[in-house]
């Protein structure tokens, strides 16, 4: 009778931690380093230390959540076409520390130098003058 009543405190207790566990979120706002405004529809890639991973896109107003995290060390990688990816590596979520929220992640713009471009062009096989189209068999 004593083993099974300790059979089941220990159940209990196990069953309880287990729900706790998965209550743990992470959570912020992603903003423009360049114009201090928020990044919307970035791609936000959470990426555990077992190797199990999630994605979601941030909101119309930068911010983003996720729910649901197992305790664990993770890592956060953002991008967004025109920015450099942001990544932000050791997130631990722990039994004592299950929410976690970044107030501001600011991502950079991304620099592109476009090298120089030559436009070149053949005369083409006919001239078109007035009242007359002439046609340079050597072209």
């Amino acid at each position: 009778m004593k083993n099974n009543f300790t059979f089941l405190i220990g159940l209990i207790f196990f069953i309880s931690s287990s729900v706790f566990a998965q209550e743990a979120t992470i959570s912020g706002k992603l903003l423009n380093k360049a114009h201090n405004e928020p990044l919307p529809f970035a791609t936000l890639k959470l990426t555990s230390s077992k190797g199990d991973i999630k994605g979601i896109f941030s909101g119309e107003n930068g911010e983003f959540l996720f729910s649901n995290l197992m305790p664990d060390t993770y890592s956060l990688e953002v991008s967004a076409v025109g920015f450099e990816n942001l990544i932000k590596s050791a997130i631990v979520i722990s039994e004592k520390n299950q929410t976690l929220k970044f107030d501001e992640l600011a991502v950079q713009a991304k620099i592109n130098n476009l090298a120089e471009v030559v436009v070149k062009s053949n005369i083409g096989v006919t001239k078109v003058e007035p009242q007359k189209i002439v046609y340079t068999t050597a072209d």
